[in-house]
């Protein structure tokens, strides 16, 4: 997710604006939100 180390503001500003969506698929953005992090295709099948 870039608004995890560029300018916070700026990125989620103009996602706003433009309604960009993120998936939250990665690493990074799991462990900033709070959520279990994507470690295997089996954990994956147990989180659906």
């Amino acid at each position: 997710s870039a608004a995890s180390f560029q300018e916070t503001t700026n990125v989620l500003t103009e996602a706003a604006i433009t309604g960009k969506e993120d998936k939250l698929i990665g690493l990074k953005e799991n462990v900033i939100i709070g959520r279990l992090i994507p470690t295997s295709p089996e954990r994956a099948k147990i989180e659906k």
